[in-house]
């Protein structure tokens, strides 16, 4: 269930078509602890469908508690037709840790465009983190570390939390745009 120490070298991952797109570097969706990976094929979501889901080292995650991503490191191009597209992740969706993680690759999608995480939502912690990629963005939400943060639900207790995190990569996006 745990993913460590994988490295994709330079081997391109597409994803043609299909009615859900999750794509990335090391796994399309995982729901465990990816520890120590890195990437450097480009990614790409071709197939039109709300979400594209893609990211240089996971796709995606869904909710759930026990979910960790740390250490990990993108290099590769990460290219997404429609939304939440990251350098690391495209949709993290659990409650749980993303720490240690860098994107040093370009980033490009339509919304919901991260140097890091293209679209986080729930209750997590993401520190340690930092972008040097250019990203950007066709629509709305194109971010230095996260295109979109959003919460379930209207109390703070329950918001995810943005720590210790850098950007120095360039962010272009059509509005609702940001360093970090």
């Amino acid at each position: 269930d745990n993913v460590q120490d994988c490295h994709n070298i330079k081997t391109p991952v597409i994803c043609r078509e299909g009615n859900y797109h999750t794509a990335g570097g090391i796994a399309g969706q995982i729901n465990k602890t990816i520890k120590n990976c890195s990437n450097s094929g480009d990614v790409t979501v071709k197939g039109s469908f709300k979400y594209s889901n893609c990211g240089g080292i996971m796709g995606g995650s869904q909710s759930g508690e026990g979910v960790e991503i740390d250490n990990c490191v993108n290099y590769g191009e990460v290219t997404g037709k429609e939304a939440s597209i990251g350098g690391v992740v495209g949709t993290w969706r659990s409650l749980s840790t993303f720490s240690n993680c860098i994107n040093k690759g370009n980033v490009k999608g339509k919304g919901n465009v991260g140097g890091v995480i293209g679209q986080a939502n729930s209750k997590s912690t993401i520190n340690n983190c930092a972008n040097s990629g250019k990203v950007s963005g066709d629509a709305s939400h194109t971010g230095g570390i996260i295109g979109l943060m959003s919460r379930n639900n209207t109390t703070l207790e329950n918001s995810s939390k943005l720590e210790k995190c850098y950007n120095t990569g360039e962010i272009t996006g059509k509005y609702y745009t940001g360093g970090i």
